[in-house]
């Protein structure tokens, strides 16, 4: 049985409010299918009839079984480091439930996530972040309980910002650590890796923001160094992050929980 005119006109609009107009969420979306090649993938990644870029992923590793990297390679896109070239992008699929899309800087939402033994497809929009999760909030508040003692903070940091999302950053388990260290460590430890514009390191960088009028060009590395920083100022910005992540963590489980729901009555 079909709703009525009114009802189903009353659900389309909870759905386009949702998630778009249908044609311009086509529009929108871009697809994206890595075949195997060898002990890679390779593919590309269309919009429409459009190419927007090739694909050279690895299937995921032991210690994140769910996410597959690589890069993609297409005017659109440059490298998250500073330094990094034009044109290419490292790219991760956590193809687990709810997975992320990390791109460059960014932090996408992902649809459509079908994998094989031998294939990879899914489905994002670049306007379409996706929001902090249970693992955000879990970083954050391990993060602060490392540096929970003034013998437990590192205040010199000398990470190389520059280069390091895409060459490594050289934080090792110690007895002290840096505020950037302690959020780097605690992803590790919560997600098997770290990923340097996720939510959780996006909340440092909104709270610092907030906290401190002056500008930093790395807010997680030269806001630990600056010498008017004491550890509380550090713990307050933590304290602060994690309440971002949790209003975050509760708008996505809304919009989760609101999409179902519109779903359900169609």
């Amino acid at each position: 049985m079909h709703p009525p005119p009114s009802r189903a006109l009353a659900i389309l609009g909870i759905v386009g409010a949702i998630g778009g107009v249908a044609t311009q969420v086509g529009a929108q979306d871009v697809s994206c299918l890595a075949s195997r090649s060898g002990s890679a993938f390779s593919g590309r990644c269309t919009q429409g009839d459009s190419l927007v870029g090739e694909l050279s992923l690895h299937g995921p590793p032991t210690n994140a079984p769910r996410i597959w990297t690589g890069t993609i390679r297409g005017g659109r896109f440059r490298s998250a480091a500073t330094s990094g070239p034009v044109g290419e992008s490292e790219i991760g699929v956590d193809a687990g439930p709810n997975g992320a899309l990390r791109l460059g800087r960014s932090w996408l939402r992902l649809r459509d996530v079908r994998q094989s033994a031998d294939t990879l497809h899914f489905v994002f929009r670049f306007d379409q972040p996706e929001l902090a999760s249970d693992a955000d909030v879990a970083i954050l508040t391990r993060a602060r309980e490392l540096l929970s003692r003034e013998a437990a903070w590192n205040r010199a940091d000398t990470t190389d910002m520059e280069t390091a999302p895409v060459k490594g950053f050289s934080c090792a388990p110690a007895s002290r650590q840096s505020m950037f260290c302690a959020v780097y460590l605690a992803s590790i430890e919560v997600s098997g890796e770290y990923f340097h514009f996720r939510p959780a390191a996006n909340a440092v960088r909104q709270a610092v923001a907030a906290a401190v009028k002056r500008q930093y060009r790395h807010p997680l590395i030269d806001f630990n160094n600056d010498s008017l920083t004491t550890l509380r100022d550090v713990q307050a910005v933590l304290d602060a992050a994690i309440s971002i992540v949790r209003t975050e963590r509760s708008n996505r489980d809304r919009a989760i929980e609101r999409t179902r729901s519109a779903r359900s009555l169609i």
